[in-house]
């Protein structure tokens, strides 16, 4: 999405009122961490440290089987630990309306998405990644930050072996310079 298409998608997120609580909230979350569909809705309670700003999934859980660190920015904190408040009887941040031992379905955000009025060829669940990433390189921020973020493998496996870097501080200023981003694009006026 351009940056108009992006500002009026994050609006109708945001300001959207329909469907069940669970999915308003776990399409509001993915646009600001990056993480693939499937991550947001078996997210677990059990992965969010709030004291440091982290989401820790292990690497069972991620498709690349390595353990991943999502940071935090103060915004998605706060709203995760409203969204606590709700949901916290299930071990699913998001969990399924008629079971809540298992997560919302596969088929959710997708769902939300085409209820707001975007269709398949517009955006999908998986392509805030996408828009995400070409935004920030666009922005300048660095390849292996922006890829580490993205749970992205990169170099060889003897490079991935020697450099086990994370770059958490500098993941940390682009994670709340992305939120702020949002934040900035939902308050300028139509052009």
């Amino acid at each position: 999405l351009d940056r108009k298409g992006l500002r009026n998608l994050i609006l109708d997120i945001d300001n959207n009122t329909s469907g069940t609580f669970c999915s308003a909230e776990a399409l509001r979350l993915i646009p600001r961490v990056f993480l693939r569909p499937i991550n947001v809705r078996t997210l677990k309670w059990e992965y969010i440290d709030f004291e440091d700003n982290l989401i820790r999934i292990p690497a069972e859980d991620m498709k690349n089987q390595n353990d991943h660190l999502v940071p935090l920015a103060k915004q998605v904190a706060v709203r995760l630990s409203e969204v606590k408040q709700i949901t916290g009887y299930s071990q699913y941040v998001f969990p399924n309306q008629k079971d809540s031992s298992s997560p919302i379905s596969k088929n959710v955000l997708t769902n939300r998405l085409r209820a707001l009025g975007y269709d398949a060829d517009v955006m999908s669940a998986h392509g805030f990644r996408s828009t995400a990433s070409t935004i920030l390189y666009e922005k300048d921020w660095d390849a292996e930050e922006v890829e580490t973020q993205l749970a992205h493998l990169m170099g060889t496996a003897t490079s991935r072996a020697y450099n086990r870097a994370k770059y958490l501080s500098k993941r940390r200023k682009m994670m709340q310079f992305w939120a702020d981003y949002l934040d900035e694009l939902k308050l300028q006026e139509d052009e």
